[in-house]
């Protein structure tokens, strides 16, 4: 049974891995609220491979 756990194990990191290297290629954008502020308000998120992260 521990085998066959690691391996499970080993294969979702193998595909967590794939879905990480996929999203650092791949540009995107999202709008949400945030309590980070005492008042709240919009985050702006934006990933660009060539730029990089930028929040506002």
């Amino acid at each position: 049974m521990l085998a066959v756990a690691a391996a499970d194990c080993a294969s979702a990191a193998a595909r967590i891995e794939k879905v990480n290297r996929a999203m650092r290629k791949t540009p995107f954008s999202a709008v949400g609220t945030t309590t980070a502020f005492g008042h709240g308000g919009l985050q702006y998120i934006v990933w660009n491979p060539a730029q990089g992260l930028h929040i506002r």
